[in-house]
């Protein structure tokens, strides 16, 4: 008599319910292959370790490494085979991407010299996320032709219905509502075990059945109850990437937006292609990268650190666990984004454009060095100047001021109004007083004059003959609260 454990695994290699992937061939031929490396990648959750360990098992191969690039003992032996390659044999890397830069180096020098002369004593097979080859061919590009590469995709619906009825065998069983169970396993092998899994537990079936027993309860109830589990597990995680470093819950939110994109993805998002998809949210997805705030976020944070993992040289951002990318997937975001006092600002690529003289520039830049330490997302011209080349400037300029920016921060002094970018800059927030969108910096050296518009609302008072960083600093934490009203 079979155990649901043993059919309907959440965990592990499946016994009586493994499906073959389409990828299997392509798997066996390249293991084959004398000293030739294998890279076997594709999302977290769809049978890649289980594929391969079962063709190895059709192949024969039972002298084998299975190594994990998580468990610093394995990471230690990764380390002394390649310092000393010879009779290594079958070497299997699961995790790979998440070894440091510097063994991945070394992996690949292995690779490329096992490949050119053809070793029979060593074979590498590195098992990673989406493209996570990339990073092996980016420090050796010459390794492209010496390594196989297999990318796995999600599976079929018919992949997914043939691994069902498997296990509706192996109990004696029938899941009525497979076609929904099928859409909500979204290609991957490991959430489809586990909501049969789930059903079956609802349906107080724990051992296969003497007659033939139909299930009746709805996938998505089995979905709810799993969602209630995980969110012991993962809440916690879910809020603290949205907040990022700075917990902001307000304003451009690039967190937030990454973290829903990977919710409705596969489990890998390509910044690059982002930002084309989403020009509106480039500035503040390019801040928090090319900062290292993303990076310091998840790498500062331990479970964080076990849930994702952001390629700097791709720009690839993906989720490691399938019960996370799940939980993720099945986020209801607009009432989380409700309960969490989430209010994101679409329709603005920046929280802040700042308009300024030359004069003055010196302070302009230390007004937006700290603004980007507090990672609030800024138009300052000097960070923007490469895409400012061979523009035609005042078309580039005029949609950031009249309505790209939430805020205008104009830093007003005696020569503000004598500059032909200021002026012009000044005519395209005009208008915004009235929408209580400009909040001018006045300094200490501006006099100011009878009648002026200045004086009629509120403004920040910079004193430059006084401490210069502390003004600053009051000055950002006023912008700070502003955004947070």
């Amino acid at each position: 008599m079979k155990n649901l454990e043993e059919v309907f695994c959440d965990t592990g290699r499946p016994t009586y319910t493994y499906v073959q992937p389409t990828e299997y061939l392509q798997t066996k031929v390249a293991l084959r292959t004398p000293g030739k490396g294998v890279v076997i990648e594709g999302p977290s959750g769809i049978g890649k370790t289980t594929c391969l360990l079962a063709t190895l098992d059709d192949l024969g191969y039972n002298a084998r490494q299975l190594l994990s690039a998580r468990k610093k003992e394995d990471r230690e032996k990764i380390e002394k085979i390649l310092a000393n390659s010879r009779d290594a044999g079958l070497v299997i890397i699961d995790d790979f991407h998440k070894l440091e830069d510097n063994l991945k180096s070394e992996i690949a020098d292995l690779l490329k010299t096992a490949a050119e002369e053809r070793r029979n004593d060593v074979k590498l097979v590195l098992i990673g996320i989406n493209n996570a080859g990339d990073h092996l061919i980016n420090i050796s590009p010459d390794l492209n032709d010496r390594i196989e590469t297999i990318k796995f995709g999600v599976a079929t619906d018919q992949q997914i219905n043939q691994l069902v009825d498997k296990g509706e065998r192996a109990l004696n069983i029938k899941i009525e509502d497979r076609e929904n169970l099928i859409r909500y396993s979204m290609g991957s092998f490991h959430i489809a075990q586990l909501l049969c899994h789930t059903l079956c537990i609802l349906s107080d079936i724990d051992v296969e059945q003497d007659k033939e027993y139909q299930i009746k309860i709805a996938a998505n109830v089995a979905v709810e109850n799993r969602m209630n589990t995980l969110a012991r597990t993962f809440s916690e995680a879910r809020l603290k990437f949205a907040l990022g470093n700075r917990n902001k819950r307000r304003g451009l939110l690039p967190y937030y937006s990454l973290l829903r994109r990977i919710g409705e993805s596969n489990g890998t998002v390509s910044l690059s292609l982002l930002y084309i998809k989403e020009p509106k949210r480039k500035a503040s997805f390019q801040q928090i990268i090319n900062k290292g705030y993303l990076s310091q976020l998840i790498n500062n944070n331990e479970q964080l650190n076990r849930l994702f993992f952001f390629d700097k040289g791709s720009k690839n951002l993906s989720v490691d666990d399938p019960k996370f990318l799940f939980f993720l997937r099945n986020t209801d975001w607009n009432s989380w984004e409700k309960e969490q006092g989430f209010i994101p600002d679409d329709k603005y690529s920046y929280d802040f454009a700042i308009s300024f003289s030359g004069k003055v520039r010196d302070i302009a830049k230390k007004l937006a060095d700290k603004m980007l330490e507090e990672e609030i997302s800024i138009f300052y011209d000097e960070q923007e100047s490469a895409y400012i080349l061979g523009n035609d400037v005042e078309q580039y300029l005029a949609p950031i001021y009249a309505s790209d920016s939430r805020f205008v921060v104009p830093i007003i002094d005696d020569t503000y109004a004598e500059h032909v970018w200021t002026r012009f800059e000044q005519d395209q927030y005009r208008y915004r007083f009235d929408e209580k969108s400009v909040i001018p910096i006045i300094l200490s050296s501006y006099h100011e004059r009878n009648n002026d518009p200045l004086l009629k609302i509120g403004v920040i008072k910079l004193n430059q003959d006084k401490d210069l960083d502390a003004g600053i600093n009051h000055a950002v934490d006023l912008l700070k609260q502003k955004i947070e009203e």
